[in-house]
């Protein structure tokens, strides 16, 4: 009867807490799909947005101790959103990126110079030294 009371117990841990045994550390490589150059600066956003961070200069960003997460978004400027779900064991995960391309035509800025009058005025030496404000001779 023991042993059968030990294995309840242990059934039960196992549903209440399984993140509990998951929780590890994690490290994530966001590089450029085609080049595989790291994306520095991109932000990779664990499940719904409470734990997130930067990558650095090699595309790289560590979370210590954490659950593994279900969903990964990585957003980085200039190129496409990315979301991926991960396996409960993923511990280095490398995802690669999409540019985002933007074709145009050339923009061509056409405008009319504004001919502002500019006052001519001229003031001698004295004229300037009464003025209010200018506090007299230096």
């Amino acid at each position: 009867m023991k042993g059968h009371n030990f294995r309840a117990r242990v059934l039960v841990l196992g549903l209440f807490f399984p993140l509990i045994a998951l929780a590890g550390d994690i490290t994530i490589f966001v590089k450029e799909k085609g080049e595989g150059s790291p994306v520095e600066g991109a932000t990779v956003v664990l499940d719904q947005g409470d734990i997130y961070e930067q990558t650095d200069v090699d595309g790289r960003v560590h979370f210590a101790d954490i659950p593994t997460p279900e969903k990964i978004k990585v957003l980085a400027p200039g190129y496409e959103a990315l979301i991926r779900s991960l396996a409960p064991t993923s511990r280095d995960v490398t995802l690669y990126l999409i540019p985002v391309t933007v074709e145009g035509e050339g923009l061509e800025v056409v405008a009319a110079r504004i001919s502002e009058k500019a006052s001519k005025i001229s003031l001698s030496k004295d004229e300037l030294l009464s003025t209010p404000g200018t506090q007299g001779p230096c």
